[in-house]
């Protein structure tokens, strides 16, 4: 459990927990919750990236769009960003981020991801290539 304390004289909050005395000073509390925060928690995080068939390159961006406004909803999802690489627009780059590998795993099997995802953009696509991290602290 992640705590706040008060250093006496100061009125200031400095932590105390586990995970929280790497930092000396951080002025938000909320900053040591376990509550969407990374440094109390060991994210996981996710690098895919996707080669569009040029014909379907405007199909792909909208159900992008589509499946980053669903997946931001999902309780585990920490971030979900897209690109576009500015050499070759068929390049997308998918930066997704979350509380841990079993919410990622939640996210591939969750509806949105089927329909927009797997039966969606997929199919519309050369290759892909999808690299997973567990987020290294300290």
């Amino acid at each position: 459990m992640m705590s706040v304390d008060q250093v006496p004289g100061q009125g200031l909050p400095w932590l105390s927990g586990t995970l929280c005395r790497a930092a000396e000073f951080i002025p938000a509390p909320w900053l040591c919750s376990e509550e969407r925060n990374p440094l109390a928690q060991k994210d996981f995080q996710v690098i895919a990236h996707y080669h569009v068939q040029p014909e379907h390159r405007a199909t792909v961006l909208e159900l992008l769009a589509r499946l980053r406004a669903a997946s931001r909803e999902e309780p585990a999802n920490l971030s979900y960003d897209y690109f576009q690489n500015v050499d070759d627009s068929a390049h997308l780059v998918i930066l997704e981020r979350y509380t841990d590998a079993e919410g990622f795993a939640a996210h591939r099997e969750s509806e949105h991801f089927r329909v927009l995802g797997i039966d969606g953009i997929i199919p519309r696509l050369d290759r892909r290539q999808v690299d997973t991290y567990p987020v290294v602290t300290g």
